[in-house]
């Protein structure tokens, strides 16, 4: 993410060359940057403390500043996923960002070099069984020493990079369970689309993290015609919607099967709460 850059009418002779020069290279300095590993941590009452990595493969050496942010993933009509910040009603009961400490939680970090952060977890003695999570956000800097007056000119023309990335980190305390509720499943169609749309509840006293699978079966013949698959987080609600192209099916009457599983490609099995497939289906005509 470039921080500042001059407009190109207040620039001339080397500083403009050297705007340029920097601009040029950025799809390479791309690749180099400051990566956080791994993406997700789950603390327990057994495991109450956790390691993360953060190494700078940057040539330059890099600030690092860490913050809780409490957010989830919802969804809109239509099936877009964003994140959703400033919820403070679930903040209060399900954030653990306060009774988690990162050590450290602003370092410098040299270039080509690999930083250890801990996460050490107090949670209250109150807390009821449920899981609780916030996300946690690692923002870089590129570091540059104080530079005399006399230099500034030339340090208005520089490009600096910033390097963000969010992680997500759980805690589970006690029995956990968890569940989806069929709220409302229709299909719709454009000229190029049949859509399937399902909206999900979730229920029980941890996020639903899983697969949901679409399969388009022939509904005289009994065969597949089609499967799709995507990931489902479900921390509240959420809706999918799969798009079916029209021109691959032929004429006649379809089932659509919208099933959501605990399963997820990439994260073990222990990893998640497990739950009993939700399955809903609907039929639609190609005429």
């Amino acid at each position: 993410m470039l921080a500042r850059l001059l407009p190109a009418d207040r620039l001339s002779g080397p500083a403009a060359v050297l705007v340029l020069l920097v601009g040029w290279t950025f799809g390479l300095a791309a690749h180099a940057q400051v990566v956080v590993a791994p993406k997700l941590v789950n603390l327990s009452d057994d495991e109450r403390f956790a390691s993360v990595f953060v190494e700078n493969r940057t040539n330059r050496p890099q600030e690092v500043v860490l913050e809780f942010k409490f957010g989830y993933p919802v969804t809109d009509s239509l099936g877009g996923v964003s994140m959703h910040y400033g919820d403070r009603a679930a903040a209060d009961s399900l954030a653990i960002g306060t009774f988690i400490k990162p050590y450290p939680r602003r370092f410098l970090l040299p270039p080509g070099q690999r930083q250890r952060v801990r996460l050490a977890l107090r949670p209250p003695n109150d807390l009821p069984d449920g899981m609780y999570w916030s996300r946690l956000a690692f923002t870089a800097n590129q570091y540059e020493q104080d530079t005399p007056p006399s230099a500034q000119a030339a340090i208005e023309t520089k490009i600096r990079y910033r390097y963000r990335q969010v992680i997500s980190v759980f805690y589970r305390h006690g029995s956990l369970e968890t569940g989806l509720h069929f709220r409302k499943m229709r299909s719709s169609r454009d000229p190029d689309n049949i859509y399937i749309t399902a909206r999900v509840e979730r229920t029980g006293n941890a996020p639903y993290i899983g697969t949901a699978k679409l399969e388009v079966v022939n509904d005289s013949t009994g065969t597949v015609v089609m499967t799709q698959e995507d990931k489902a987080s479900v921390y509240f609600d959420m809706t999918h919607r799969f798009a079916v192209p029209r021109p691959e099916l032929t004429v006649g009457t379809y089932r659509a099967k919208v099933t959501y599983e605990t399963r997820r490609e990439g994260i073990a099995s222990s990893d998640l709460v497990p739950a009993s497939p939700a399955s809903r289906s609907l039929l639609f005509a190609i005429n």
